[in-house]
């Protein structure tokens, strides 16, 4: 299959599309409302889910081994850098799309218990992704 995409690039990007749209539409229907999600503690949930679903899907579709996601720190690394950036960005300034209009709250505006769920949960992946990078360096000397 992956021989038959790589000659076939348009197929090969068309089915990436496809995998993008889905996961995020299952990813979305699971969390539950978009409305609510500026505001809840659903949207790391989300962000979280979708960035290990993506990474699982390319190394299923990658067919070089060595490129392929085979240690627990080829896995924890994304899911690390990811929720730091996630997090200063989402405390500092929320998210906008184009237009202005406002898609995520910055976390200094909305109520206090929200955003201490929602720095909880950043932190809870950032710990528990960081400890794996750590044990993973640790085991492979």
């Amino acid at each position: 299959m992956n021989n038959f995409l790589q000659k076939h690039k348009n197929l090969g990007c068309l089915l990436d599309w496809i995998v993008f749209l889905t996961v995020s539409i299952i990813i979305f229907a699971i969390i539950g409302d978009i409305k609510d999600i500026s505001t809840s503690p659903k949207f790391p949930l989300f962000l979280n889910l979708f960035v290990f679903s993506m990474f699982f899907y390319v190394n299923l579709r990658e067919n070089d081994y060595k490129k392929k996601f085979n240690t627990l720190k080829d896995w924890s690394t994304p899911i690390f850098y990811v929720n730091i950036i996630a997090l200063v960005l989402h405390t500092a300034i929320g998210g906008y799309t184009k237009t202005h209009k406002k898609v995520l709250e910055p976390l200094y505006k909305i109520n206090k218990e929200n955003a201490i769920k929602i720095i909880a949960i950043y932190l809870i992946f950032i710990i528990v992704s960081g400890t794996c990078i750590l044990i993973s360096k640790k085991y492979k000397k």
